[in-house]
Formats: C-alpha cells, structure tokens, sequence
C-alpha cells in the first residue's frame, strides 16, 4: 500500500514524458514521426491498461520498447557522426 503513491507518480511522469515526446513531433517529415506518434499512442494505451488492471507486464512492455527505440536512436546517432567526421576530413 506505500508503494502505490510512488507507484502513480512514477505513471504520471511516464506518461507526462510520452505525451511530450508526441507533441514535439514535427509531422512535416512524412512517414518516421507517423510512426513514432502510433508507437507513443499504444505506449499510452499499455500505461493506462497497466494501471486500471494493476498487472504490471504492459509496464515492462513499455519500457523493452523504450529502450530499443533509443537504442536505435544511438546507433543512429553514431552512424551519422561518423559520416559526418568522414566528410570534414575529406573536405581538408
């Protein structure tokens, strides 16, 4: 029972962050942000049916996928310093 206001302001703050990250979307850019808006929309869904049902696993589900996507978000980042890095130096 002490543990459940943690609880809920750890959802609050989770979903306060989804909600973010959706709204700065610029959807000019075509597919990408179309697709990103669908992944934080069902992450809302999961967050909401975690919490109405108390099951904990669409939490989890939330998070493996948060995780992969700002995984891939790095390994995009590398990618594109390291092409940019090439260009300076073949530019010299």
């Amino acid at each position: 029972a002490g543990d459940r206001p943690r609880s809920r302001e750890r959802m609050r703050r989770a979903e306060a962050i989804i909600d973010e990250l959706n709204v700065t979307l610029d959807m000019s850019y075509g597919e990408i942000p179309i697709r990103l808006r669908s992944i934080y929309l069902f992450w809302k869904r999961q967050l909401r049916e975690a919490n109405s049902a108390g099951d904990p696993t669409p939490i989890d589900r939330v998070v493996a996928q948060a995780r992969d996507l700002r995984e891939s978000w790095d390994r995009i980042a590398d990618v594109a310093d390291a092409a940019a890095e090439r260009h300076v130096h073949a530019g010299a």
